[in-house]
């Protein structure tokens, strides 16, 4: 019955789950990001202590080792994250946040 189950997963994102250090939250977070000295617009799709997946709304094709700055607002403050993209596919991309990064702004 497990075969079953597990042949609905799209077999792209199963490779990504099994390299995750932190479980992911489903979630739906307009954000800015900085990325190649120029500013995108994108949406945070999930997202966890050690990352994130960012749908891209401009189709850009990213590499992954780029760094990222990452704004976004978060509960009711600004969020500022920095990392590097891990993983893209057409739709977007992985990030994996950099340790001890972590910034808020008032």
């Amino acid at each position: 019955m497990d075969y079953l189950l597990n042949s609905n997963k799209n077999p792209a994102l199963a490779s990504h789950e099994e390299k995750r250090k932190h479980p992911r939250e489903e979630c739906f977070i307009e954000a800015n990001y900085l990325t190649r000295d120029r500013w995108y617009r994108g949406s945070i799709q999930n997202i966890s202590d050690g990352g994130a997946y960012i749908r891209s709304f401009h189709g850009r094709t990213f590499s992954p080792g780029e760094d990222i700055f990452l704004i976004a607002q978060i509960r009711v403050l600004r969020e500022q994250l920095r990392g590097k993209i891990a993983w893209v596919d057409p739709y977007g991309m992985g990030v994996e946040f950099q340790p001890m990064e972590f910034h808020r702004s008032f």
